[in-house]
């Protein structure tokens, strides 16, 4: 082989191990980087030892901040105190039951208008209310509680505060015992109008008080009773003429009576007799 020839193989063997050591390099991946078989081994990943935090279901924290406390919007949202009205028949019935908001200011008149039907108020009475109406006799009426006690007042001057029960009770009328009870006296006597004929025209239990006299008792117990210095003049019927020839004669327990009836002395159970009599001169 001469020398010209060796040039040439050389040439071409040196294109030979270019061309593979540019395919080794480039040709793996469409010209990327072949990666050498012997580089260094790449250090392990650090195996960590701490173990993951897992919460436990239903463990969560709650959280911390306060839920938003809702202002009404609408002023008339807004009141003071609430109180229950009850509405009654006259057999307890409830016809009618709210728990009502109120305001500083307002009356039960102001509720009553408010939340109920048929609702009357004449001079602070409460005449009508849903189906109860106070009738022109007034034999029932429409009774005003709070918490349990008669009110004081009507409907529009009535004051309450919160959390107060308020009841209207349809109720019978029950005229008041007007009857008196007897009058406690120290002692009763028996007191007798006669005429000249002994015969009974008026007599009388009558109590008395200690301190009382016969002029008290006939003045407050018989009628026409005149009496002059002491003196009896007339009772009922019987008449002192201006002569004297008759006079009306004064008898305790059938004894002549020493004294006037202004100063005379009795006790419990006497009989006292005023009878007519004619005079005799000595």
């Amino acid at each position: 082989m001469n020398k010209k020839t060796l040039k040439i193989v050389l040439a071409v063997a040196a294109l030979l191990v270019l061309g593979v050591a540019c395919w080794l390099i480039f040709g793996n991946k469409g010209g990327q980087p072949r990666r050498s078989t012997t580089a260094a081994p790449t250090e392990a990943p650090a195996i960590t030892t701490e173990a993951p935090v897992t919460e436990a279901p239903g463990t969560e924290a709650p959280a911390t901040e306060a839920p938003a406390t809702e202002v009404p919007t609408d002023p008339a949202e807004a009141v003071d105190g609430h109180v229950t009205i009850t509405v009654k028949d006259e057999n307890d019935k409830v016809l009618a039951e709210k728990e009502v908001g109120f305001k500083a200011g307002q009356t039960v008149a102001d509720l009553l208008e408010a939340n109920f039907e048929n609702v009357t108020i004449d001079n602070g009475f409460l005449m009508t209310l849903e189906s109860l109406t106070t009738p022109a006799d007034y034999h029932t009426y429409i009774a005003f509680y709070v918490n349990g006690e008669d009110a004081m007042q009507g409907v529009t001057t009535q004051p309450f505060t919160d959390g107060d029960k308020i009841e209207f009770i349809n109720t019978v009328y029950i005229p008041a015992d007007t009857t008196e009870a007897p009058e406690e006296f120290d002692g009763h006597v028996t007191i007798s109008v006669q005429d000249q004929n002994n015969q009974v025209l008026a007599e009388k239990e009558i109590g008395f008080k200690a301190g009382q006299t016969v002029a008290d008792l006939l003045e407050a117990n018989f009628e026409n009773v005149t009496i002059d210095n002491g003196m009896l003049m007339t009772i009922e019927s019987l008449t002192t003429p201006a002569d004297f020839h008759t006079y009306i004669a004064f008898y305790v327990n059938g004894e002549y009576a020493m004294e006037g009836i202004m100063t005379q002395p009795f006790a419990d159970g006497d009989r006292i007799d005023f009878i007519d009599t004619v005079y005799i001169a000595p």
